[in-house]
């Protein structure tokens, strides 16, 4: 099972360093061009790998507000910003700056559903609004190109246009990056209604359902079969085992439990970010409330403490509660976090998962009060 996770992982990362490799070459081949033609002296050149440098940084802020207000229109609720180092987030109700390491990506919009769902069709959109917003920026470029400008004003100009390009490109090209989709191989899957669109369909209708305050155990969902588990190929993917882990949680469907946790452990090294936080979360909480591996409950916490102690929503004070109680041998503190999630409660934009944390918040402080 480890094995065939290891070489579909391997033939995953395989085309996207290619693709970046051979779109980074074409870009040079330009640039290079470019810079014989109208002979570039060493300062100028200077100047425009400072465009470069700026211009990636400049473009994948627009892309991921693209990706945020074309959400806004369509309905979606705001989760988190992350621009490079920086992390914008809502954290129990309240809008919060983070700096921290990003593993993967340069950029990310995480939003939520509306509640009534959305078709798949204008979804599309959603993943599309990146790449919109930067082939707007070409527009003043290339009027700038074509008004006659100074070389040195003409070779800054086309060297943000070549970079801008290449990353419309690096976007739209059909690819992932470790087990994460780009925006062009989820925008074709939509088109071509693949797998990944099937799964990116029930994850998104399922998140909505959650939103909307059906708890996890009232959803309507078949656990995963076994195939399923030894082939997760995208992060879309590893979202819907999460909420199918929830249910199984929710329901206490311990089996099944200990299948997706078979699961995350398997794809958590070669996940982004912002897909392995709810996994190690959950990791932590398996091996400290349910399996009661102390072992394997602070491997997991040492990775994560410095966030987890610093979120305060809800599923964050829960796993922290399990932790102290089960692991650490401190009901103290754990009643502590289990009342400061209680507290969160009206704060989790997922109501049905809220419903389905604060009682095992309340399960947790009753075994708390008896001890």
């Amino acid at each position: 099972m480890k094995k065939k996770h290891d070489t579909n992982t391997a033939s995953q990362k395989k085309p996207s360093q290619i693709l970046f490799v051979v779109l980074f070459l074409i870009l040079g081949v330009l640039f290079g061009i470019v810079s014989s033609v109208l002979e570039i002296n060493y300062d100028h050149l200077l100047i425009s790998l400072l465009v470069v440098y700026l211009t990636f940084f400049v473009q994948i802020i627009i892309h991921e507000l693209g990706h945020f207000v074309v959400g806004k229109i369509l309905g979606y609720r705001f989760i988190f910003l992350r621009l490079g180092p920086v992390s914008i987030e809502t954290k129990n109700g309240k809008l919060k700056v983070f700096v921290k390491r990003n593993k993967g990506y340069g950029g990310a919009c995480g939003m939520l559903p509306p509640q009534e769902g959305i078709p798949l069709k204008r979804q599309l959109w959603f993943y599309a609004g990146g790449s919109i917003f930067n082939i707007l920026t070409l527009i003043p470029l290339l009027g700038i190109i074509f008004s006659h400008p100074s070389v040195l004003v003409f070779s800054i100009s086309i060297t943000a246009t070549l970079c801008t390009t290449f990353i419309v490109l690096l976007n739209l090209w059909p690819v992932s990056s470790s087990n994460h989709p780009n925006d062009g191989k989820i925008i074709f899957g939509i088109l071509a209604a693949s797998p990944l669109a099937a799964d990116l369909v029930q994850e998104t209708n399922l998140s909505a359902a959650l939103a909307s305050g059906k708890r996890p155990s009232e959803l309507m969902i078949e656990p995963l079969d076994e195939k399923r588990l030894t082939t997760i190929d995208s992060s879309i993917t590893l979202n819907l085992l999460n909420i199918h882990f929830f249910k199984a949680l929710d329901s206490d469907d311990f089996q099944s439990l200990a299948r997706y946790i078979f699961v995350f452990e398997n794809n958590l090294e070669n996940s982004l970010s912002f897909n392995a936080v709810p996994m190690n979360y959950e990791l932590i909480y398996y091996y400290s409330a349910i399996n009661n591996n102390k072992e394997q409950a602070e491997k997991y916490y040492t990775r994560i403490n410095t966030h987890l102690v610093a979120d305060q929503d809800i599923n964050g004070r829960r796993v922290l509660a399990a932790y102290e109680f089960y692991i650490n041998n401190n009901p103290k503190k754990a009643r502590q976090y289990c009342l400061e999630g209680l507290a969160s409660f009206n704060n989790f934009p997922l109501k049905g998962q809220a419903v389905m944390e604060k009682a095992l918040l309340t399960k947790l402080l009753s075994e708390i009060d008896k001890s």
